[in-house]
C-alpha cells in the first residue's frame, strides 16, 4: 500500500489506524449503553453478579491480548495464506471449546466463590471464552496481513451482535 502524501509513515500509521479507532471507539459507546440499559433494568443483586462475571472477563483482556499479538506476529512473519489461517481458526477453536468445557464444569465453583445466585450466571464464562479466544486469534491474523478495515468490522459486528442479542433478553 503506498503511503498517503504529505507525511510519510506517520501519515501511512494515521490512515490504518482511523477505522481501528473509530471501530473501538463504538465499541466503547456500545458497552456505555449496553451498561446503562442493563444497570436500569436489572435489580441491584442481578447487577452486582453481571459485575463479577464481567471482572472475571476482563481479567481475560491480557491474555486475550498476547493471543491476538502471537497471532499477528505469525502471519506478519509467515505471510497470509487460506489454508494456515484455516487450520490456526480451526485449532483455536478446538483448543477454546475445551477451555469453555472446563469453565463450564467449574462454573458451580465459580458460584460459590463469587456468591452468585447460580451456576448459570457463572457459566455465562463458557460461551464468552469461547468466542473471545477465536475471535482474538482472528483479528491477530487479519492485523498480521494488515488488514485494517477487516479487523474494525469485527468490532463493528461485536458491538451489533452485542445489543441486538443482549438488549431484548433483558427486556
Amino acid at each position: 500500500m503506498p503511503a498517503p502524501a504529505g507525511g510519510g509513515a506517520s501519515a501511512l500509521l494515521r490512515a490504518l489506524a482511523a477505522p481501528l479507532l473509530l471501530a473501538v471507539a463504538l465499541q466503547n459507546v456500545g458497552n456505555l449503553v449496553f451498561h446503562a440499559v442493563v444497570g436500569r433494568v436489572l435489580p441491584a443483586a442481578d447487577y452486582g453478579a453481571l459485575g463479577a462475571v464481567l471482572a472475571l472477563m476482563v481479567m481475560l483482556t491480557v491474555p486475550l491480548g498476547a493471543l491476538q499479538a502471537a497471532s499477528a506476529a505469525l502471519v506478519a512473519r509467515h505471510g497470509w495464506s487460506a489454508s494456515g489461517v484455516r487450520r490456526t481458526v480451526v485449532r483455536t477453536t478446538a483448543w477454546s471449546l475445551l477451555a469453555a468445557l472446563v469453565v463450564l464444569a467449574l462454573a458451580p465453583v465459580a458460584r460459590d466463590f463469587f456468591t452468585l445466585a447460580s451456576p448459570v450466571d457463572a457459566a455465562l464464562l463458557a460461551p464468552f471464552v469461547l468466542v473471545s479466544v477465536v475471535l482474538a486469534v482472528a483479528r491477530g491474523l487479519l492485523l498480521g496481513d494488515a488488514r485494517v478495515g477487516a479487523t474494525a468490522l469485527t468490532f463493528v459486528v461485536a458491538v451489533v451482535v452485542r445489543l441486538a442479542v443482549g438488549l431484548p433478553l433483558l427486556l
